[in-house]
C-alpha cells in the first residue's frame, strides 16, 4: 500500500494500546459485509452471539482503520519512527525529502521484520523502530551484517542513518505468555494477539500450562487448523483445560474434568456470526508439581488422563 501520512508523534504505549485494540477488538468485531458488530460476552470472555452496529460502530470502525493508516509511520527533527509492524510500502514528505520504505513482515504470525529504504537523502535518515513491551529483540543487522542498537524509551534506535538502498532486519522471536490478570483471571497472549480458549461442548474454566521459561514465554504444542480465511498462521496450540469451576488447592488435572483445549487469537472472530463459546480471562494453573507436570503432558501428547 502506498500512503501519504501525517506528522504526528506520541508516546510508545499509547501506539502499543491501539495496536491492541486494532487487532483484537476491530478485527474480532468486524461483519463479513465489511461492517462492525457487538458481540454478547459474559464472565469470561464472549459468546460469539451479536448483531452489526449500524448506528455506532458500522462507521467508526473504518474512520479507525483509517486513523490506523495515517500513523503506521511518524517523524519530527529526530527522524523517522515506525510506529507499527505491518507489510506494506510508504512514502514520506520528511523535512529531508522524499522518503520510500519498503516493510516485510510475516507479522503477527512470527517476530522478524525487514525494512528496506528505496529512496532518500544520500546522507541517510535516522531511523527508529518501536518495539513493543513484551518483545525483546534477539538480533539487528543492517545488509545482512550484525550492528550496533539500543532500545531507549520504547524505540530501537539505530547507531547511524540509513542511507538509499539499506536493508536493516529484526528478530524478535516469541510464543505464548501470560498477560495482566485480576484477582485470579488471567489472559494468554501470543504476540500482539489476544488469544481465546475453546474446550469441546462447553465453556474453559481453567487452563493448565507448564512453567514459564525465565522470559516469561510458555512452552505448547502446535496446532494445525483448517485454512479458513482469516487464520493467523502459527497461533494455534493445545492448552490444558478444566469444565469445572477452578477450585484452590488444583492439585490435579484429571480430578477436574480436563479438557484439551484450543487457543486461537480472538481476532479470528472476525465475519463470523456466531463461533464457539470461547473464554479470553480465567484462571491459569502453572503445573509446578510433577503429577500435574505428567498429566498435562500426557493430556497434549493425547494419551490417557490416569495410570500412566
Amino acid at each position: 500500500m502506498n500512503l501519504w501520512l501525517g506528522r504526528i508523534t506520541g508516546r510508545p504505549e499509547y501506539f502499543e494500546m491501539a495496536e491492541r485494540v486494532w487487532r483484537n477488538g476491530l478485527y474480532g468485531n468486524q461483519a463479513a459485509n465489511g461492517g462492525f458488530c457487538h458481540h454478547h460476552f459474559g464472565p469470561y470472555g464472549f459468546t460469539g452471539e451479536g448483531c452489526e452496529a449500524w448506528w455506532c460502530c458500522a462507521y467508526h470502525g473504518p474512520r479507525s482503520y483509517y486513523t490506523l493508516l495515517r500513523h503506521l509511520y511518524t517523524w519530527n527533527d529526530t527522524g523517522v519512527q515506525v510506529q507499527f509492524i505491518e507489510p506494506g510500502e510508504v512514502e514520506l514528505p520528511t523535512p529531508w525529502g522524499s522518503v520510500r520504505l519498503a516493510q516485510r513482515t510475516e507479522y503477527p504470525s512470527m517476530g522478524y521484520v525487514e525494512l528496506q529504504m528505496d529512496e532518500g537523502p544520500d546522507q541517510g535518515v535516522p531511523l527508529s523502530i518501536r518495539i513493543p513491551s513484551w518483545a525483546q529483540v534477539r538480533a539487528v543487522r543492517r545488509n545482512g551484517v550484525s550492528t550496533d542498537a539500543q532500545v531507549n524509551s520504547g524505540y530501537l534506535d539505530l547507531s547511524e542513518p540509513v542511507r538509499p538502498g539499506e536493508v536493516v532486519t529484526l528478530d524478535f522471536p516469541y510464543t505464548v505468555r501470560l498477560g495482566p490478570g485480576c484477582d485470579r483471571l488471567q489472559s494468554l497472549w501470543y504476540g500482539p494477539l489476544l488469544l481465546a480458549v475453546e474446550i469441546p461442548g462447553g465453556v474453559a474454566q481453567a487452563v493448565v500450562v507448564p512453567p514459564a521459561d525465565p522470559d516469561g514465554q510458555l512452552s505448547l504444542p502446535p496446532l494445525e487448523v483448517a485454512n479458513q480465511l482469516f487464520r493467523v498462521p502459527g497461533a494455534h496450540f493445545r492448552v490444558g483445560a478444566t469444565a469445572t469451576e477452578y477450585v484452590e488447592p488444583f492439585e490435579s488435572l484429571a480430578l477436574n474434568r480436563p479438557q484439551v483445549g484450543r487457543l486461537r487469537p480472538l481476532s479470528e472472530q472476525t465475519a463470523y456470526a456466531v463461533s464457539p463459546p470461547a473464554a479470553v480471562q480465567l484462571p491459569v494453573v502453572m503445573a509446578e508439581t510433577p503429577l500435574l507436570q505428567e498429566e498435562l503432558r500426557r493430556a497434549l501428547r493425547g494419551l490417557a488422563w490416569m495410570n500412566p
